[in-house]
């Protein structure tokens, strides 16, 4: 063979290894939310989404999935979000469908200035939604990336080892800044969440979900790793075998959801830890029912669970169990919810089209009232802030795609029996992730989404068979 024919293997190899260096360096600045990080972000992903498409061009073999009607159409409405988005941000569209500011400010300056010309919008602030234009093709280019390279299972393992080797990597940082006493996030002084793990995020809860991915992947590892060492136990000397293996090479294994565990609970996450836990239900449920487990054996494998999250708490859990509070929840919850009652009403006023897309930050002051104090960055509520940006026929597009997908991984967990656990795992991690995002903004962070991304391709690729996609991986 010559180097012209190894060429689009080693570019799709490249393209493999960029894509876990992105998941281990995401989180690095600050969760890649700001601008320059998820620019900088953005551009590695285009690069190699190239070298794959280049090498899938030059060598068609190489991509192991084949073409699915439902992918396309979630490729189809990935595009109709970002073209909509753009168009928010132009003045093709009825007057009336512009942001009122945009109105109001056209009026007080053709008074002044009757040669001044300003075009109403939609978007309240066009740069806000270049940049959420930016960020969600970024998480879609991941998501069909991982789509296509964990189509082959050594590759879909590589990645979820990636994604465990740095949620454990950032979980020691962070568990190291707090037993030290360093109120610090790299080398800057922390300014919030003082007395909370946040590893290298800059919010609680954002850390906590990333760090209850890594959780439920790293579980998915361990149970994975003892099916496999259960099926090889040797029957003639069946607990000699048994005690050597599991108490010996395999118990190890079980540090690694540990020091991820301890580390979300000591970020004092309440919808974090509760959405984690759901999580890790769904994914033992999932397991067990894959497996045909006996009623004994799935008791006894959701009892150790329930020990391993009780030890947990014992470790460091004050602060939160301390947050579960009546007190703290009844200052908190009466606030959050009158944000979302005006946040309705904000939708109401522009059901079809939205207030741009990225833009709850600027457009929301225009609706909030004395019952609201201080900034309101957030909704803290994903699909609240989904349909405020986009109107609500865009949302319900966008979540009818999410959920295509998530009832894929669903479709896989049940019926594949060689790695179902990709697909197991992107349930168990959907659920999480879909449930904390009812009371918080995590996905918002670009670490978050690109490794959420990741973990739903892969859970998607291997939710046909080998037969399916084409490969025999």
């Amino acid at each position: 063979m010559t180097w012209r024919s190894d060429l689009p293997t080693l570019l799709v190899r490249l393209a493999v290894i960029g894509l876990c260096l992105v998941l281990l360096l995401a989180p690095l600045p600050l969760g890649a939310n700001r601008l320059w990080s998820a620019a900088l972000m953005a551009v590695a992903m285009g690069a190699l989404a190239a070298l794959y498409g280049v090498a899938v061009w030059r060598q068609p073999q190489l991509c192991a999935l084949k073409c699915q009607t439902g992918l396309v159409l979630t490729g189809i409405v990935a595009v109709m979000v970002m073209a909509f988005a753009l168009w928010q941000t132009t003045g093709w569209h009825a007057a009336e469908w512009a942001h009122p500011l945009w109105l109001e400010a056209q009026k007080i300056l053709s008074q002044t200035d009757q040669t001044f010309s300003l075009t109403p919008r939609i978007a309240l602030d066009p740069t806000a939604t270049y940049t959420s234009v930016l960020r969600f093709g970024m998480y879609a280019v991941v998501f069909f990336m991982a789509l296509s390279v964990a189509a082959h299972a050594d590759d879909a393992h590589l990645l979820l080892r990636m994604i465990i080797f740095a949620g454990v990597l950032y979980a020691l940082y962070g568990l190291s800044m707090e037993f030290m006493g360093l109120n610090m996030i790299l080398w800057m002084e922390k300014t919030r969440y003082i007395d909370n793990l946040t590893s290298t995020f800059i919010n609680r809860n954002s850390y906590a979900t990333y760090a209850g991915m890594g959780f439920l992947a790293a579980v998915a590892f361990v149970l994975r790793r003892w099916r496999h060492a259960w099926d090889e136990i040797d029957k003639k000397n069946f607990w000699h075998d048994l005690l050597q293996r599991f108490v010996g090479r395999e118990l190890v294994w079980v540090l690694l959801p540990l020091v991820l565990l301890v580390a979300l609970i000591y970020s004092d996450s309440r919808a974090g830890f509760f959405s984690t836990m759901a999580g890790l239900v769904v994914l033992v449920l999932a397991f067990s029912l894959n497996r045909k487990l006996s009623v004994v054996t799935a008791g006894l494998l959701a009892l150790g669970m329930v020990g391993l999250a009780l030890f947990g708490l014992a470790l460091g859990g004050a602060g939160l169990l301390e947050r579960l509070s009546g007190s703290a929840l009844a200052s908190d919850v009466p606030y959050r919810w009158r944000v979302y009652e005006l946040t309705w009403q904000a939708i109401l006023n522009n059901p079809w089209f939205g207030h741009g897309f990225g833009n709850f930050d600027q457009a929301f002051r225009l609706y909030r009232d004395p019952s609201v104090e201080g900034w309101v960055h957030k909704t803290h509520n994903d699909y609240l802030e989904l349909a405020f940006d986009l109107g609500l026929p865009m949302a319900i597009l966008v979540l009818a795609a999410l959920a295509y997908l998530v009832w894929r991984c669903l479709m896989g967990a049940m019926e594949r029996q060689r790695d179902a656990i990709f697909p197991i795992l992107a349930l168990a991690v959907s659920v999480q992730v879909g449930l904390h995002s009812v009371v918080d903004f995590s996905l918002q962070i670009p670490a978050i989404s690109v490794t959420y991304a990741t973990i739903l391709g892969m859970g998607v690729a291997q939710s046909w068979s080998s037969r399916m996609r084409g490969s025999t991986s």
